[in-house]
């Protein structure tokens, strides 16, 4: 909730901006209400669950606090970026934390404004370079590139800077697993595969014989069988052979 506070009244000073970009200022304005929305979304969930919430100062404060002071796009986009970043990757902690130890109404929160906060962060890199070419055209520094467009005068100084900035985040992309199946982490005490012998860096290759790459394939496989039924999962510890295992459906919960 601090960090929602931080970047609420953070966007608030870039009033106090000259944007002539309506996309930005539209923007950072939508964002502005939306970060005031999700700091009352958490109030309102915390209210029912702890009366006595404390907030600490989120390190965001002063990270925007500091950029603002200067009141040039240049030093306050890329920490408004910073911000939208900084925050997303809070709610990808709190949708692990919200899994693991299941709370779903708050999960689903996270889930929201993680989304909300991945897309400004998005945005505001597209729209970055064209405001701080324009930030330096109205201090009368023109285009001093020598490509063939802006010789011409088609300036592509912020379509190129765009068009960079985009393939380097789709190059970031990380690698996807390579190895066939599915990681297993650490099973709960007690559970079917604690009890089968099953240990946490073992894969699980398939459900009856039904190969699976992702959670939602697992998950669509066990929800063909009706609770209480068997299934089988397929399973391989390192360079071991694979074994079957025999588990039943015991949770159909949320529904699919």
């Amino acid at each position: 909730m601090a960090t929602e506070r931080a970047i609420e009244e953070g966007l608030s000073r870039q009033a106090d901006i000259t944007l002539t970009h309506p996309r930005l200022h539209a923007s950072l304005e939508a964002m502005h209400d939306q970060a005031g929305i999700q700091r009352q979304d958490l109030e309102n969930y915390l209210g029912q669950e702890a009366p006595e919430p404390t907030e600490p100062q989120s390190a965001l404060a002063r990270l925007l606090a500091e950029a603002a002071s200067s009141m040039n796009l240049s030093s306050l986009l890329p920490a408004y970026c910073a911000a939208f970043s900084f925050a997303a990757n809070e709610y990808s902690v709190l949708i692990a934390l919200t899994l693991h130890l299941y709370d779903p109404a708050l999960r689903e929160l996270a889930r929201k404004h993680l989304s909300s906060y991945a897309k400004a962060a998005r945005l505001l890199t597209h729209l970055l370079p064209g405001a701080i070419v324009e930030e330096l055209d109205r201090q009368g520094l023109e285009c001093r590139c020598i490509c063939p467009m802006c010789s011409i005068g088609a300036c592509g100084c912020a379509a190129a800077a765009r068009l960079w900035t985009h393939e380097a985040w789709h190059e970031a992309q990380p690698q996807l697993d390579s190895e066939p199946g599915l990681e297993i982490w650490p099973p709960r005490q007690g559970s079917q595969l604690a009890l089968a012998g099953v240990h946490g860096g073992d894969r699980l290759l398939g459900v009856d014989d039904q190969s699976i790459t992702t959670f939602r394939d697992v998950q669509k496989a066990i929800r063909q069988h009706q609770v209480g039924e068997e299934m089988v999962f397929r399973v391989r510890r390192g360079s071991e052979p694979r074994r079957d295992i025999q588990v039943r459906h015991v949770s159909d919960y949320p529904p699919g």
